[in-house]
């Protein structure tokens, strides 16, 4: 890879995670979790079934990456077997259709009538008047929710939620990055509530 597109790589990067502080996130956590003891992690076992209904292979590639690297810079460690995992880890995606509508009122006051007043023709403040512009927008949002589970009772104990517009994605790679942004939101929220439980 050239330094060139090293640079632009990292640019895009930097610039991803410095927008993942103004998405909105919503978290949900079970107060009495000792969240100190989280030190190992597997994912939440997928069926056959379940996975040929609900998944894209591709999506869940991109999002297990995402957040195997971001618990893995917390210092927490990925194991294959559920049974030796302190928590389990699962995923949730939903697109919407929503329409965003927005009201914009011009020229509302007093136009300026340079005119109407003083022996030069100026000094006016004219005449009242007012208008409005309605702008209707359909967008996709996409959702992304995490959920933290017990492996012994497979109860959750923390869930975060973010949701952002879907852009139009051109490259494999703009959605490694969309997936990234989100993931990178969520768990800026985790562990939340550790102080608290110890």
């Amino acid at each position: 890879m050239s330094t060139k597109l090293k640079v632009l790589l990292a640019g895009a990067v930097m610039a991803l995670l410095a927008a993942c502080a103004g998405l909105p996130v919503s978290v949900d956590y079970d107060p009495a979790a000792n969240f100190s003891t989280l030190q190992r992690y597997a994912w939440v076992p997928i069926t056959t079934e379940a996975r040929s209904m609900l998944r894209n292979d591709l999506m869940d590639a991109r999002v297990r990456r995402a957040v195997n690297e971001q618990l893995a810079a917390r210092g927490m460690a990925l194991v294959d077997d559920p049974a030796q995992a302190d928590f389990l880890v699962n995923w949730y995606a939903e697109s919407q259709e929503k329409i965003d509508i927005d009201t914009f009122y011009s020229n509302f006051g007093y136009y300026p009538c340079w005119h109407c007043y003083g022996p030069y023709g100026y000094g006016g403040y004219g005449y009242p008047g007012w208008g409005n512009e309605v702008r209707v927008r359909q967008y996709t949002e996409g959702s992304l929710m995490l959920d933290m589970v017990r492996p012994d009772d497979k109860r959750l104990f923390w869930r975060g939620v973010v949701s952002r517009r879907l852009p139009n994605f051109k490259t494999p790679q703009e959605r490694d990055l969309y997936i990234t942004e989100l993931v990178s939101a969520l768990l800026a929220k985790f562990p939340l509530g550790s102080q608290a439980a110890r």
